[in-house]
């Protein structure tokens, strides 16, 4: 059955790395990185200032219709994005007729690393970004439950705990297209 699965967190928690393990582990997997949405974008603003928040919106909608559309063809969709809590309910939205599971992952890392992971990039992230996207993930609240650290663990460890946790329900947020969050 497919399946649309966020993986989310602040740059430089890992979450291109894992998604796209996540994907290839299923015969159907498709690795959807919401990233490109952005540089479809000519003129951008800076996603974390105050004037960004349309843009922002618009975004995570495309990438929940792309998820939803490949979700609709049998495919496990993994979405490699920052999308914190807060869009939850506007991604959900998008998925209005897509019947599968949804599940929600929040990679963590302590904001050193994830300083360090993000510049050591072929396309280094911006430092400012990092430290405001860590600070917004570290209170998830409801969704305390979905988070997983990748602090001071191999890549190999962090998806051992994903893939468990995932086949455990443990990131499940219920059924898309039917009132989730």
């Amino acid at each position: 059955m497919a399946s649309i699965t966020i993986l989310t967190g602040s740059p430089g928690t890992g979450k291109t790395t894992l998604a796209g393990r996540l994907a290839a582990a299923s015969p159907r997997g498709v690795h959807l990185s919401g990233d490109v949405f952005y540089h479809f974008i000519s003129n951008l603003v800076s996603p974390i200032l105050p004037g960004a928040h349309a843009q922002n919106a618009t975004v995570i909608s495309a990438i929940a219709r792309a998820a939803g559309a490949f979700a609709s063809g049998g495919y496990d969709v993994v979405v490699d994005s920052v999308i914190g809590p807060w869009s939850l309910p506007a991604f959900a939205q998008e998925l209005e007729g897509v019947r599968v599971p949804l599940h929600y992952v929040v990679l963590r890392a302590r904001l050193e690393d994830t300083v360090r992971r993000a510049q050591t990039r072929d396309h280094p992230g911006d430092e400012r970004i990092v430290r405001h996207m860590h600070g917004e993930f570290e209170d998830l609240g409801a969704f305390e439950r979905h988070a997983l650290d990748s602090s001071d663990r191999t890549t190999d460890d962090v998806f051992a705990e994903l893939a468990r946790r995932w086949r455990a329900g443990d990131f499940f947020l219920g059924t898309a297209g039917v009132a989730t969050p």
